[in-house]
């Protein structure tokens, strides 16, 4: 089973003021509609990058999430 993005959950956070901050500049300069929108972006980027860094890494998160669904 592949990592399915179609659907949508709401996740409220917590976040920093500077961070904050940097995340709406982020929205302001890539033009997204809302925060929402580049936090999504964000998130997505930073799992890519990780698994880059960790080859094995998106198959262990597979795993969890199929483990999860029999649940």
């Amino acid at each position: 089973m592949s990592i399915n993005r179609n659907k949508t959950d709401r996740v409220p956070i917590t976040t920093p003021k500077d961070l904050t901050k940097e995340i709406d500049a982020y929205k302001q300069v890539k033009k997204y509609s809302s925060r929402s929108r580049a936090i999504q972006e964000l998130v997505k980027l930073g799992l890519e990058s990780e698994y880059e860094r960790h080859p094995g890494m998106k198959n262990d998160i597979q795993l969890v999430l199929d483990q999860s669904i029999e649940d």
